[in-house]
């Protein structure tokens, strides 16, 4: 098959769709064209996004550090055992979120309430850094894996509904690049704070920064929502689809980019 795929004309691969239409070949201008396509509220969910998962995904590096400093700091044990029962509690956000994604999963899909769920997970980050830094820490990693258990089963699905069904895979493409790309410098940051500070502390205060801003970023995807003809409030998964493809359908000859500028000019009169 590789031998026979190799030797056809280069010109007769993949040039017709099962339509018998031009099949669209795959370029970084064709990406680029796509995206310039996306509407305001997906760039923002996009930072949220990032601001949720740097705020989670660095916990061990930091907590693990962070909790032998000032939890398991008896001398008197062995840095193994205390090690031990550190990695003990750092497993519960992970525990929970085995219970919990499924269950999260079902609400968003069945009472919608999907903005409000953001809200409830970047409290329940937020709670749970505040909790880590004065609280005793397996109440905190409660908290923070009740949050991750939200926000881990909500943000992906949404996505859906922000964007096109063409350009679905496109977008889910773009928004992975944009993490990875931010959780390779962010542990670099951390590992310097941490150097630098002598103590792990500041790792913690910067997770809660990055869930604070995670909250912010919700707030401003709210008030973009209030613009959409169907909420991402709504339980109506066929409205929200119907719906996003109508705002990505031309209707007249005024290019997207253009009404991209209208919407951002009504934002800016709501504020």
């Amino acid at each position: 098959m590789i031998g026979l795929d190799s030797s056809a004309p280069r010109s007769a691969v993949a040039e017709v769709n099962s339509s018998g239409e031009p099949q669209p070949q795959a370029s970084f201008k064709a990406i680029l064209k796509d995206l310039k396509q996306c509407r305001l509220i997906f760039w923002v969910h996009i930072g949220a996004m990032t601001f949720f998962y740097l705020a989670y995904l660095p916990l061990n590096m930091v907590a693990s550090g962070y909790l032998l400093e000032t939890w398991a700091n008896d001398s008197s044990i062995s840095v193994d055992t205390r090690m031990e029962s550190i990695g003990n509690i750092l497993s519960i956000p992970l525990l929970m979120s085995s219970a919990c994604f499924p269950l999260f999963g079902y609400f968003a899909d069945n009472f919608g309430q999907r903005i409000n769920f953001m809200y409830l997970s970047a409290v329940a980050l937020i709670g749970g850094y505040f909790g880590l830094l004065f609280l005793p820490p397996i109440m905190a990693l409660i908290m923070i894996g009740f949050g991750y258990s939200i926000f881990g089963t909500v943000l992906w699905p949404v996505l859906v509904f922000l964007v096109p069904e063409r350009i679905v895979g496109t977008a889910l493409g773009f928004v992975n690049a944009v993490q990875n790309f931010a959780m390779t410098l962010f542990p670099i940051f951390l590992a310097f704070l941490a150097s630098s500070s002598g103590n792990n502390t500041p790792g913690v205060i910067t997770l809660l920064t990055c869930a604070t801003l995670s909250i912010a970023s919700v707030m401003i995807m709210n008030r973009l929502d209030k613009l959409n003809p169907v909420s991402l409030n709504s339980k109506d998964q066929k409205a929200l689809v119907e719906a996003v493809e109508e705002l990505y359908t031309p209707k007249s000859s005024v290019p997207l980019a253009d009404r991209a500028i209208s919407e951002d000019d009504e934002i800016n009169n709501m504020l």
